[in-house]
């Protein structure tokens, strides 16, 4: 046995090496360098399919349940395989829709329904915390086998163990993919890392089952025929016990593992929300297949050599890592363990991943949007779904530690593939079924899931004595016919079989019944339609259209809604990603009604892949993006699109009443926005009070810093001249000379301190319905330099002024005073950081004007940035450090002079110029 503080520090340097991995695959996409995004990769990150389920628990499997092991992974290839034009359509799918899990795509699907998304969310939490549980018991059972003596001696009680396995799991899920968020909920990091560990699980593998068949035991050959002995003569086809599985067990078992190889949120996660091209699917159909052949070809002759070896039934399941330890083969046993710890933790990261995200966008958000007190949520989504990892991991855990203690890992994990299965009806139905409605859906999944939760979940705490042991042999209150694992008195299936059975009735049934007794809502029958429209085809639809919309105030709504969830930076770009995916160009000022389409559906696309899909579209429609007028002109349209359909009398008739339907949704949506519009209003008005008064609040805080540090140096310099003075006259004879030259410095530092105390009075002074009047601009300038003068000379800022006397302006000084400051800081906090650093002011007239520019040693302002830096709340600067109404603020004080505020961006240096017309000066200029 190696010492604990091997095996301990071979995993951590193991784990860290794998977010090394995951940080420079993104660093390298990134950077264009899309390594990671190929068949390959691709391929291998699927294999997170293989989890301890597989490389512990077929062992343990195939001991007792002979062959029937095999129905998982012929199950799998076969999905793997047939799986790939649904799974391309999938990924199509999500591409265009932003989908960002499986919850998001079956809400997207039903008219983005939140109460779909609502129920579904709640059914994750519980529905997968078997299936985590299963890894987190395996890599705690193991971590015991591989660190007895640790245990044994105190050193690290089991209690302790497992807290600091969780905080390892917890920690690395959240390093791993909830570092940030992503409006693709891609991230290329994992993937490359599930690659890695995909490769490293399944050398162990291959390396632990080669050791036991040939190092232990005489080859296969020798094994296979040793199994007659091994099983006391029964059948081959089924080790351990005297009957073979009925033909429903293997059928259920094939069939639940061909659909859980995609539809797993893991499962469904890694195939197509982190799909990066279609064409891998391709490379996945064999080279998938390929690994699940690789990673169970020593399945069964390992389960044999533990029969033939007498290995107890508990023990099995780590019969992998148990065989080498027990014969010192500890380096191997170490490589096995690695291996199992990356199948667990592999395929735990990328469920919680999925999980968190969808519990965060399909049930917290759309309550937050319900309750104004939980609004707050809303600008807090990455710490939510860490919080949310955090409860998954914890729950997974209380379960495997207090439930389901006498089950093996693969009936925990079959559990789940059942719960998986709920998903398939209402994705399958809604991809080839026109007739399929949301409330059919609703429907399908309630009763599925509830069935599932009956015959399967509960009796997990029945059987560990949790809730009445009788309702599993009596029925609930006596009701034999109500048995959870016999219902409806249905005797001899297995539990998995059993519950999959009334489950997948109950939820397909559902749905279609649903969906013919309820008819959907016209909105709902147009969204069904785009749902599965090719693209072409939508934007076919507006060519042509005349550009008569004003694009500017649509930005401002669009904004304003993206800082709901953003910060200004990033709300910003997501905007400027929409206008170019929109192809609607920055120079563009009007904009067609087709256009303002595309904007909003990548609006709400983009929004969508960061809160979920029908939070988002919930979002978009409450922005009221769309006026009355609009949304007439796009019903308009589609009436044109209806007439143009060539079809019978009665098909015509369909579609008008279908279109006049369609007008009366509109016309009540309009309504309802109506009503809205006054509340909405009022809190954009109070957000941007709000940001004018933080603002202004900068400004005085900024300035007060200033004057008290240009206060604090001439007052420093007065004390100690004072001591000077002091020690000088208390000479015998005193040196009157000297103390006359330090009176003279004396009142030449209060000159300074006055003109100091003559600026601020300046500022003083209320701007509001001041009277303009003549000024010297040197003078002012002068004035506001005793701000920030000392500020400049401590940095090593080199300021100098060529700014003439007798260029007299007829203005506010107070405001134009204001405007030179903001100027001035702006160029402080730009190059405060450079090597070289200075400020260069100059004044000059010219024909029609008089022009002040001021300079400083940046490099200027990029093209993108300086088209926008006039707007109001717009800046470069970290969050917290600008409201981004400085310069704005400055041009309309500037155009109130009747001059103008620009940045020169020919200039060489960041150099900004204010001019001021000559009409506007009084005096002779010089």
């Amino acid at each position: 046995m190696l010492p604990s503080s091997v095996t301990l520090g071979v995993l951590a340097l193991y784990l860290l090496s794998l977010l090394f991995l995951g940080y420079f695959a993104e660093k390298k996409i990134h950077g264009g360098k899309h390594f990671s995004n190929n068949g390959l990769f691709y391929s291998l990150s699927l294999a997170i399919y293989c989890t301890s389920w597989t490389y512990y628990g077929s062992i343990g499997n195939a001991s007792h349940s002979g062959f029937l092991f095999v129905t998982i992974h012929i199950g799998s290839t076969i999905g793997a395989i047939l799986w790939g034009p649904v799974l391309k359509k999938l990924i199509r799918i999500k591409n265009k829709y932003r989908i960002t899990s499986i919850i998001d795509f079956i809400s997207a699907r039903y008219n983005k329904s939140v109460g779909i998304g609502m129920v579904l969310a709640v059914f994750v939490i519980f529905g997968f915390i078997p299936y985590n549980a299963l890894q987190i018991r395996s890599i705690m059972s193991t971590t015991r086998i591989m660190l007895p003596n640790s245990i044994s001696h105190g050193n690290a009680p089991h209690l302790l163990l497992e807290w600091i396995i969780l905080a390892v799991i917890s920690v690395f899920i959240i390093v791993f993919g909830l570092r940030r968020l992503d409006p693709t909920e891609r991230h290329p990091g994992m993937i490359s890392a599930l690659a890695i560990e995909s490769i490293v699980k399944l050398v162990a593998v291959l390396a632990g089952g080669f050791f036991v068949v040939y190092g232990l035991s005489g080859g296969i050959k020798e094994l296979v025929e040793s199994l007659p002995q091994s099983v006391a003569g029964q059948p081959y086809t089924h080790v351990g016990f005297t009957n073979m599985p009925d033909l429903f067990e293997w059928l259920s078992w094939l069939f639940l593992a061909s659909v859980a190889v995609i539809f797993l949120p893991r499962q469904f996660h890694v195939a197509i929300i982190e799909n990066g091209d279609e064409r891998h699917v391709k490379t996945a159909q064999w080279l998938f297949p390929l690994y699940l052949f690789l990673s169970n070809i020593f399945i069964l002759p390992i389960a044999i050599y533990g029969l033939k070896s007498g290995v107890p039934l508990g023990h099995r399941d780590s019969l992998l890592l148990e065989a080498p330890l027990m014969h010192g083969n500890n380096l191997l046993a170490l490589f096995i363990y690695i291996g199992g710890f990356s199948a667990g933790i592999g395929m735990i990261t990328v469920s919680v991943i999925t999980i968190s995200t969808m519990v965060t966008n399909h049930l917290l958000l759309p309550l937050a949007e319900s309750y104004s007190q939980l609004r707050s949520l809303r600008g807090n989504v990455l710490k939510i779904r860490w919080l949310a990892a955090i409860l998954i991991v914890g729950l997974a855990y209380l379960y495997q530690k207090y439930l389901e203690t006498d089950t093996t890992l693969v009936v925990i994990g079959m559990v789940s593939f059942v719960a998986a299965f709920q998903f398939i009806p209402p994705i399958i139905m809604g991809l080839y079924w026109s007739k399929v409605n949301s409330k059919g859906a609703l429907c399908g999944i309630l009763a599925g899931c509830i069935t599932w939760a009956y015959t399967l979940f509960i009796p997990s705490f029945m059987k560990s004595n949790l809730l009445p042991g009788e309702w599993l042999r009596e029925g609930p209150f006596g009701v034999r016919f109500l048995r959870p694992e016999a219902l409806f008195d249905l005797e001899g299936l297995s539990s998995i079989s059993h519950g999959f059975l009334w489950s997948s009735v109950f939820n397909i049934s559902a749905l279609i019944i649903g969906s013919l007794l309820f008819k959907a809502s016209t909105e709902e029958m147009i969204h069904a339609e785009e749902f599965l429209m090719p693209e072409e085809r939508r934007k076919a639809d507006f060519i042509n259209q005349v550009r008569d919309i004003n694009i500017l105030p649509k930005k401002d709504l669009i904004l304003n809604l993206l800082g709901e969830y953003f910060n200004k930076a990033e709300a910003e770009n997501v905007l400027a990603r929409c206008l170019d995916k929109a192809h609607i160009s920055p120079e563009m000022s009007q904009i067609s009604i087709g256009e303002l389409v595309e904007l909003n559906s990548e609006v709400e696309r983009s929004l969508a892949g960061v809160i979920g899909s029908a939070t988002a579209h919930h979002a978009v429609r409450s922005a009221q993006i769309f006026n009355s007028q609009e949304e007439k002109r796009l019903s308009n349209i589609y009436a044109q699109m209806l007439s143009s359909l060539q079809v019978s009398p009665s098909e015509f008739k369909k579609k008008v009443h279908y279109h006049i339907e369609k007008e009366n949704l509109l016309r009540r949506q309009k309504e309802e926005l109506e009503i809205q519009l006054e509340h909405r209003m009022k809190e954009v008005q109070e957000m941007q009070a709000q940001l004018i008064q933080s603002s202004k609040l900068s400004a005085l805080g900024e300035m007060a810093g200033g004057i008290a540090h240009e206060i604090n140096s001439p007052l420093t310099t007065m004390h100690l001249m004072l001591e000077q003075m002091k020690s000088m006259l208390m000479e015998n004879p005193p040196d009157l000379e000297r103390v006359r030259f330090s009176i003279e410095r004396l009142l030449g530092v209060t000159d300074r301190i006055a003109a100091i105390i003559k600026g601020l009075k300046l500022f003083s002074r209320s701007d509001i319905n001041l009277p303009m009047e003549d000024k010297d601009l040197r003078e002012i300038l002068l004035e506001t330099l005793s701000f920030c003068q000392e500020k400049f000379k401590h940095n090593l800022i080199e300021v100098k002024n060529e700014v003439p006397e007798g260029l007299v302006l007829r203005c506010r000084p107070v405001q134009v005073s204001q405007v030179i400051l903001n100027l001035l800081n702006n160029a402080y906090d730009a190059i405060q950081s450079l090597e070289e650093r200075w400020i260069h002011i100059a004044a000059f007239k010219k024909d029609q004007y008089i022009e002040l520019q001021i300079t400083d040693s940046g490099l200027g302002i990029p093209q993108d940035v300086a088209a926008k830096i006039m707007q109001p709340f717009y800046s470069t600067k970290d969050v917290g450090k600008g409201t981004g109404l400085g310069l704005s603020i400055s041009s309309g004080i500037i155009r109130d002079h009747g001059g103008e505020l620009i940045l020169d961006v020919g200039a060489k240096n960041t150099r900004f110029i204010v001019r001021f017309p000559v009409l506007s000066i009084s005096g002779t200029v010089g």
